[in-house]
């Protein structure tokens, strides 16, 4: 699969320069440290800025004798140089008393500055300091051109991110938050470099006083000096005071955007220099680069180059973490009557394709794999299957972005069978957007027909594709097998997780228990309740997937399971006793993690479904209004869980309860509930409260029937419009 320009831009750039970056952005972030340890010194002395700067030349030649200078650093610290003392001291503007001694920071910062600078490598290092800089620029502004095309646009650049991957997701959210910043950072870093191979040189500057001009009269008194009049403490960097009391002695001062000379006896100019914008760039990029003698500036700066690491980190963990799948095509496409066409972003789409494919071959078709924007119009095509993904917000990937505009231009000449499958996320507001339009841009062709209605995949979801594949071989005559560890990708890591406890439901005719697994410390890290625990019983090669609640402070797992009659694995977690151990791997299952960002969540499940609800429920401690609908066959059946929930009831974290018998009372469904209630669950719905499903296939298809009549009649929309913004989330079975 290949990668856009863009991206191998920024791919390429941040392999090559990550040693540079790291050590650039670790002695960075100590280095932002800096000012905040020489702030706290306190030498700062407040209002001493707004003091004019002939009344603090004036008190500190009353009170210091042989004063040789007057310093204000980046800190605003005021010093003097002087005859009485061995180094020079901080002085009290106001009074010219002097308040400490000046002080020398610790070598940590003077080592990670070199390092920092040169690497230690002299003028070779700074120049791989600067490139490492320059480098930065095109990773900042590729990196934004990738989050523009994912957000889809600059208008919904800072739009909520769709959790999809930690690393992806905080690699696009930190990417924002840090954007200007890493921008200053290496556009000043950039600026330095140049600066310092004199590309852009800082200009000499050199007075050239005309001494015939030059005289001691009229005399005036310091505060009358025109040159100075309005002239605040804040804008002095250095002055030197005359050494001698004659005429070619001057006050030589510096200011931050000029220097003067300047006659001690009458106050006359003798020389001034305005700062020419190549020197005062240099100030500049020098301030922001460093932070120095701004606190919160310095911390900012600190926390994006920490967040460089992080970015370096992200980066290389979604690169690997995609899926390369190379392509066999035994047979070149002119001879083929099979083209599958893919688009695909990070690969997963590709497992998909190349699933399809293989079962095509083994069934003894000619079929040939490429990517969309290979199309062409293939000379023996007559079935054409697109597998194709959606980037970004409705665009088409990287490898599919030339097919539409090839397919209005060479069409196919002959008759041809097509039908396409999207995939994506239903939580995002274009879910499937550009299958749809490859679907509508196929239609109107005169030589084509539909093989199969355009469906769709959510999160990469096996089921529905083994549906689609099934019906598509129905519709071909056709056998297709899948390989269905081709579609799984890398195969997860196995955990050892120990029996806690089992706790057997109060109504023995459902045969359900609670079953609690201790796990080791790291192995839950990553994942949460909704995820799925994938075991495989003794006797079988296919893994069950079960629904879990994962508690990560106490490193347990939940899982609610009906036993079976003959059912391999249900039969042996029942046999299992506290102290006992199982093995298991874990899936993420995004797709039905709790919505933080929702203003209160519905949760509706019957049965065992309930296992993952009691896991998001615990983990309420905003208390956010949670409402939970579920069925089971009687009262006993809810007592396997009565404690958990009044619990969570009393500590605030689940607002209100509903539940349905099936076998005594009312004798209803949670449907029939749901009924009940639908008036305020579809207000809710309208006001962004997100529905979570859980349980039977058959409640779903229930409650999902019940809740789209009624946002028919009560909201006049479809249930699916809720659906396409990610508002209905199920993991149903």
């Amino acid at each position: 699969m290949k990668l856009s320009r863009w991206r191998l831009v920024h791919l390429w750039l941040a392999l090559i320069s990550s040693i540079f970056l790291i050590i650039a952005s670790i002695t960075g972030a100590i280095l932002s440290f800096e000012p905040v340890y020489e702030n706290s010194y306190s030498f700062q002395v407040k209002g001493a800025d707004d003091l004019l700067l002939t009344e603090v030349i004036s008190t500190v030649k009353e009170n210091h004798e042989d004063v040789l200078s007057l310093q204000r650093d980046e800190n605003g610290f005021v010093s003097i140089t002087s005859f009485e003392y061995d180094q020079p001291v901080y002085i009290d503007p106001f009074t010219a008393e002097v308040i400490g001694e000046t002080f020398q920071t610790p070598e940590i910062f003077e080592f990670c500055r070199t390092l920092h600078r040169s690497l230690f490598l002299g003028k070779t290092g700074r120049f791989l300091i600067g490139i490492t800089a320059l480098f930065l620029i095109f990773i900042s502004i590729s990196g934004v051109w990738l989050g523009l095309q994912k957000q889809g646009g600059l208008s919904k650049i800072f739009t909520r991110v769709v959790k999809n991957d930690f690393y992806k997701d905080w690699h696009t959210r930190l990417g924002r938050l840090s954007l200007l910043v890493l921008m200053v950072i290496s556009l000043t870093g950039t600026y330095l470099f140049l600066n310092r191979f004199e590309i852009v040189p800082e200009l000499q500057l050199d007075h050239l006083p005309d001494e015939s001009k030059i005289t001691d009269t009229p005399v005036l008194v310091l505060a009358e000096f025109p040159a100075l009049a309005d002239v605040p403490l804040s804008e002095l960097r250095l002055l030197n005071f005359p050494f001698a009391e004659d005429a070619e002695e001057f006050y030589d001062i510096k200011l931050s955007n000029r220097e003067l000379l300047v006659n001690q006896f009458n106050g006359e100019v003798v020389s001034q220099i305005d700062y020419p914008l190549v020197n005062l760039m240099h100030d500049l990029s020098f301030a922001l680069h460093t932070g120095e003698g701004t606190v919160i500036w310095a911390l900012v700066l600190g926390l994006s180059s920490l967040a460089i690491l992080f970015f370096i980190y992200s980066g290389l963990v979604i690169f690997f973490k995609r899926d390369k799948v190379k392509t066999q095509n035994p047979f070149p496409a002119p001879e083929c009557e099979y083209i599958v066409l893919v688009g695909s972003e990070q690969g997963s789409t590709f497992r998909f394709a190349e699933a399809l494919h293989s079962s095509l071959l083994s069934a003894g078709q000619r079929s040939f794999m490429t990517e969309l924007n290979a199309y062409e119009p293939f000379g023996n095509m007559k079935k054409l299957l697109i597998l194709t993904a959606t980037y970004g917000l409705g665009e088409a990937t990287t490898n599919a972005r030339l097919f539409l505009n090839k397919l209005k231009t060479a069409p196919p000449t002959r008759s041809f069978d097509y039908s396409v499958l999207g995939f994506g996320r239903a939580n995002y507001p274009d879910f499937c957007q550009y299958a749809i339009e490859v679907d509508e841009k196929l239609q109107p062709i005169a030589t084509s027909q539909a093989l199969l209605p355009l469906e769709k995949v959510d999160n990469a979801e096996k089921t529905s594709f083994l549906s689609w594949v099934k019906a598509l071989g129905a519709q071909l005559n056709l056998d297709l097998a899948i390989d269905e560890k081709v579609l799984e990708g890398k195969k997860p890591k196995e955990q050892a997780l120990a029996v806690t406890q089992r706790e057997q439901s109060p109504n023995r005719a459902d045969e359900t228990f609670i079953l609690e697994l201790g796990s080791r410390k790291k192995a839950l890290n990553g994942y949460r309740s909704g995820d799925l625990m994938a075991i495989i019983p003794e006797g079988s090669n296919k893994e069950r997937l079960y629904s879990m609640s994962v508690d990560r402070q106490k490193r347990r797992i939940t899982l609610s399971v009906r036993k079976h009659e003959f059912g391999l694995c249900s039969s042996y977690l029942s046999s299992l006793e506290p102290g006992e151990n199982l093995k298991a791997t874990f899936r993420n299952n995004e797709a039905f993690h709790y919505p933080e960002e929702a203003p209160g969540v519905i949760m509706i499940g019957n049965g065992t479904g309930i296992a993952p609800f009691l896991g998001m429920i615990h983990d309420n401690n905003l208390q956010k209004p949670i409402r939970l609908y579920w069925g089971g066959q009687n009262q006993d059946s809810y007592g396997l869980y009565q404690q958990r929930i009044e619990n969570y009831q009393s500590e605030g974290k689940l607002q209100s309860l509903h539940l349905a018998f099936s076998r005594e009372g009312k004798r209803q469904y949670v449907q029939d509930l749901i009924q009940e209630h639908t008036k305020e669950v579809v207000q809710l719905l309208a006001t962004d409260h997100v529905i979570m499903l859980c349980g039977g296939l058959a409640m779903q298809e229930g409650v999902e029937a019940v809740l789209d009549q009624s946002c028919r009649n009560i909201l006049d929309q479809p249930l699916a419009r809720f659906k396409e913004r990610g508002l209905i989330k199920a993991d149903c079975y």
